[in-house]
């Protein structure tokens, strides 16, 4: 048997770690950006500390919702987050799977960060595609969320 897929992303924020994390973890914010592509987030619920749950309901073009849904297995303030990942919607590609995400938060110079996505234990190789096609797009998305 193969070993999971995975996807691992690292981006440079003119932000601090701390406001990265909140960007992360507060509800408020997270509908600023963390829906792929066009889609745009209409709900989101974080409850952010270990064995907390998230919940991201977004909608796309056509009117059709889509979720990710999980719970924080590791909640390191300003460092690190480790989360269950699970997907319900029409991308049945993606459903029936629990992923596992890992965003870390690391100094880089003057008021930046350096931030490393690590989605991980995706269940097949096309998931994996799927999922490396979305997340650069959340991840800018984020970047103007922060400004």
């Amino acid at each position: 048997m193969s070993e999971p897929a995975a996807v691992e992303i690292v981006r440079v924020y003119q932000a601090s770690c701390a406001t990265l994390f909140r960007a992360w973890t507060r509800p408020e914010t997270l509908r600023r950006w963390l829906a792929p592509g066009n889609t745009i987030v209409v709900s989101a619920e974080a409850d952010p500390w270990t064995g907390g749950r998230f919940r991201i309901e977004f909608e796309d073009g056509d009117g059709v919702r889509h979720v990710f849904a999980g719970r924080y297995l590791d909640v390191s303030p300003n460092r690190r987050l480790v989360m269950t990942w699970t997907y319900d919607g029409p991308a049945r590609l993606l459903c029936g799977e629990e992923s596992q995400l890992t965003v870390t938060f690391d100094p880089a110079g003057a008021d930046a960060t350096e931030l490393r996505l690590t989605h991980a234990r995706i269940g097949s190789a096309e998931a994996a595609d799927a999922y490396a096609r979305d997340w650069p797009t959340c991840l800018d998305k984020l970047r103007g969320a922060l400004q």
